[in-house]
């Protein structure tokens, strides 16, 4: 088959022009595997648009079910990621790997991250697990976090996901809801009894990234109170004056004192690189009022 025809077959695949592909399979059967220049099949365009009668042809025709485009996805991996459930049971059912995993996941982390909640029960029904983990280590519940779906990540702990399983930088799925504002999440991992000071590679906690980064001040006060710390004497550690401004506001006390005796504002003046003048002042001003 020349180029040009190979391009029309690909083009009808990803369109849903069945007629075309099937012109294209009569001329000459063996092109079925063609690829586009990203790797990517006929039947990986199809599964990923959401061709259903186009992806029955191809593999009844013996399509390739795991060809790798150059990402390493396989039409499975395309089809969960975006959601065709008919298609995603259409190739499990007709042998597909479902376990396969590319540097972005399985075709279950894919449907996590993307929300597909019908998808993620389908393949957990058909036996994925849901520790499978990438090459960085991100977990499947790990991307539900960052696709914010509080209804698949109770699903996947409920399944026995692990709350606690750190990717490969240390950064623990609690600490990824805390990174990424996902309150709702926070507090459920926390109502299952999530490890709350384990530490990254950089030697923080989910607590000090959320008093760092000033994350709503309602996470650093839960996860303070959760680890059993002042939530004050953490925001002044981190040297987030907008979130020790705010405690200070909801009347946290402001002469709290940490184990070693120190008060907020001789923590501030201690820290004095990430608390600067300002912090310091205010502190100070704080004080005098009280």
């Amino acid at each position: 088959m020349s180029n040009e025809w190979n391009d029309q077959f690909l083009t009808g695949a990803q369109k849903g022009d069945l007629e075309v592909v099937k012109q294209s399979i009569e001329r000459n059967s063996d092109s079925i595997n063609h690829t586009n220049s990203q790797g990517q099949t006929a039947l990986s365009l199809a599964a990923r648009e959401g061709h259903l009668s186009i992806v029955k042809y191809l593999v009844e025709r013996k399509s390739n079910l795991d060809t790798t485009d150059e990402n390493g996805q396989t039409p499975l991996s395309h089809s969960a990621e975006n959601g065709h459930l008919e298609i995603v049971k259409y190739l499990t059912e007709n042998g597909s790997d479902l376990c396969r995993s590319d540097d972005y996941g399985s075709p279950l982390s894919m449907a996590a991250i993307e929300g597909h909640f019908e998808i993620v029960k389908y393949l957990t029904n058909r036996g994925c697990s849901v520790n499978a983990v990438t090459s960085e280590g991100h977990s499947t519940l790990i991307h539900a976090i960052l696709s914010s779906n509080l209804e698949i990540v109770k699903y996947l702990v409920e399944r026995g996901a692990d709350i606690d399983r750190a990717d490969n930088s240390g950064t623990t799925p609690l600490a990824y809801a805390v990174m990424y504002n996902r309150w709702e999440i926070v507090k459920y991992l926390t109502s299952k009894g999530v490890k709350v000071n384990v530490c990254d590679k950089q030697g923080y906690t989910p607590l000090a990234i959320a008093a760092c980064r000033e994350r709503p001040v309602e996470i650093v006060k839960h996860l303070a109170e959760v680890e059993g710390i002042n939530p004050l004497l953490c925001a002044v550690k981190s040297g987030t004056l907008t979130t020790v401004k705010y405690l200070i506001g909801q009347g946290v006390k402001i002469d709290c004192v940490e184990e070693e005796g120190k008060t907020a504002l001789e923590l501030a003046v201690m820290y004095n690189e990430s608390c600067n003048d300002e912090f310091v002042e205010y502190l100070t001003s704080m004080c005098a009022k009280k």
